[in-house]
């Protein structure tokens, strides 16, 4: 599982880790799928977003449990709101978000990395906000540091899972920051630069050649016109604006390029590079259908030497642009809605007529229209123990991401999977649950109507234990964990008689004299493997954890107190 577990979670024995807000797991957004990302907001602002579908779309607004409809109408469309610090934005459909001349207030989760490195030249001081989304991160910033990031950090923020920070320098020089964990940061110089960072990479794209650098201090060994890479180091670099002043126009990795994208506004000149070769197209919406307005047909496309291509308002489509310099004529008579379309992906920057220079973030076009569609997530323990989403668990953005389960007919097949525990049957199975009804089964385990199947279910109005075919139910003792709270529940099997149950990282039960199954396939989450009473799950799960030996009591509170903070605890 690794970073994907947080901090402080024990692998040894691992068969089956599934986290509903892990990013490799539901079809949820990678780097190639920026338009579902979450948006976290680090400062308040009015928004601008951008729709291209045609099928129209919500924009969304998580605070806690709450889920707001703020926008929603048929077609494309483009548009403003006020969103809040603190607060994640997301799409039905693929959205562009951004707050204009403030390119450092709205951040979407796809761009989480480990490593940053951003230049101040033009003024102090500098402000860098850091959020990490998914577990506890140690960030580190190095402010002008002899050796780059093998340097000695010049400050330091301890943050938990759900938590933002902010670094503040008076130095006009390099900033880097680094992380332990995935984050993702934006920057803002005192009223002038202002941008997303992009987190460095192998290969980093740029409008045109300006600052840059490596993760150790050095120049990069390969400069070509808009692509930085180096032999050694991993890279980024960044245009400051276009000499009219205003924003700045960060490079993207070869990762995070995307071969779709929109902006929500009127535009002055954009700005194409083109790793790969293929057919771009550039268009306008002008009120009821999409008007071309370029088109592209690249041939000589090189990751390490891609080709460019500029448009501006004043010479037209299909024209080279004379100057880069923002504060030109309005393309196509200050249409407000632009998409760009390739066959592979590409980097795109762009100017309105404000100056308002950005490197913009897209989506990856195949999957436009499927949000979340997949019914498969993802095994993180990297054993491939993938599961099967059957009549529909719903995802749940709360609490970064959860599965709710309708008690009726929803489950996640794990049949044929590898999740068979060691010789002796030692095993261990752990959850995170929320739920107010009893009777019901979170995982089972082994062979179909076994008596020493091994079911992890609650029971009754308040208990959760182990039970097998014959019923042998043996419970937890303590406090009621179906409150419509969440809790960390499970129980550890030493494959030599002794169970024992825990609650919320704490030894609750233990009964001696027990066998369970080492054999059988027919493993399922939310459901029992009992025919005909399957006693499907009621309520939302967010993490289920299998392994092939009894964890320790200290391994367990271990494992608890570094998922909890993700739930409020």
């Amino acid at each position: 599982m690794g970073a994907y577990a947080g901090p402080d979670v024990s692998e040894n024995g691992l068969v089956l880790a599934l986290d509903a807000a892990n990013q490799k797991s539901l079809n949820i957004p990678s780097q190639s799928d920026h338009g579902y990302a979450d948006w976290y907001c680090f400062v308040s602002g009015t928004v601008t977003y951008s729709i291209i579908n045609t099928t129209g779309g919500i924009i969304y607004e998580r605070n806690g449990s709450t889920v707001t409809a703020v926008v929603t109408t048929s077609g494309p469309q483009r548009g403003t709101f006020s969103a809040t610090a603190g607060r994640f934005y997301y799409g039905s459909v693929p959205i562009n978000i951004v707050v204009e001349d403030q390119h450092h207030y709205i951040v979407p989760l796809t761009m989480v990395g480990t490593q940053f490195w951003n230049v101040v030249v033009r003024n102090n001081p500098s402000t860098y906000y850091v959020y990490s989304p998914y577990q506890a991160a140690t960030v580190n910033f190095y402010d002008n540091t002899a050796g780059g990031l093998t340097g000695t950090p010049t400050s330091t923020l301890s943050l938990s899972a759900g938590q933002s920070g902010t670094f503040t320098s008076n130095n006009l020089t390099n900033h880097w920051i680094s992380s332990n964990v995935p984050i993702i940061a934006s920057t803002t110089q005192d009223g002038w630069d202002r941008t997303i960072l992009s987190p460095m990479s192998t290969y980093v794209y740029q409008r045109y050649g300006a600052y840059n650098n490596t993760t150790n201090f050095t120049t990069p060994t390969n400069l070509n016109s808009y692509v930085t890479y180096d032999s050694t180091y991993k890279v980024m670099n960044m245009t400051i604006a276009d000499g009219a002043g205003g924003d700045c126009a960060q490079g993207l990795g070869l990762e995070y390029l995307s071969d779709t994208y929109s902006w929500g506004n009127v535009l002055s000149d954009y700005t194409i590079v083109f790793p790969y070769n293929g057919t771009f197209t550039a268009s306008y919406w002008n009120g009821s259908a999409w008007v071309v307005w370029d088109t592209h047909t690249i041939t000589t496309g090189s990751i390490t030497n891609p080709p460019r291509v500029t448009r501006d308002g004043t010479n037209g489509a299909g024209v080279e642009a004379s100057a880069l310099s923002g504060l030109a004529t309005n393309m196509a008579s200050g249409a407000t809605l632009w998409k760009w379309e390739g066959t592979a992906p590409f980097y795109l920057a762009i100017n309105d007529n404000a100056d308002d220079e950005f490197s913009v973030l897209g989506w990856n076009s195949s999957t436009q229209n499927t949000p979340r569609s997949g019914n498969t997530i993802t095994d993180i323990s990297g054993n491939g123990n993938n599961g099967t989403l059957l009549n529909g668990p719903v995802y749940v953005k709360d609490n970064l991401g959860v599965l709710s389960f309708d008690g009726t007919n929803d489950f996640i097949d794990l049949t044929n999977k590898s999740v068979a525990v060691s010789g002796n049957g030692a095993r261990s199975i752990f959850c995170w649950v929320k739920s107010t009804t009893g009777g019901r089964c979170i995982v089972s385990t082994g062979t179909a109507n076994n008596s020493q199947a091994f079911n992890l279910v609650t029971y009754g109005s308040s208990k959760v234990g182990v039970m097998g075919y014959n019923y042998d139910f043996y419970p937890t003792t303590g406090a009621n964990i179906f409150d419509g709270n969440w809790h960390f529940v499970g129980a550890t099997y030493n494959g030599a008689g002794t169970l024992i149950t825990y609650v919320d990282g704490i030894q609750d039960n233990i009964s001696t004299g027990r066998t369970y199954s080492t054999t059988g396939q027919n493993n399922f989450i939310g459901k029992s493997n009992h025919v005909g009473s399957e006693f499907y799950w009621n309520g939302n799960i967010a993490q289920v954890s299998i392994y092939n030996r009894a964890l320790t009591a200290q391994e367990i509170q271990q494992n608890y107190n570094a998922t909890k903070s993700r739930f409020g605890l």
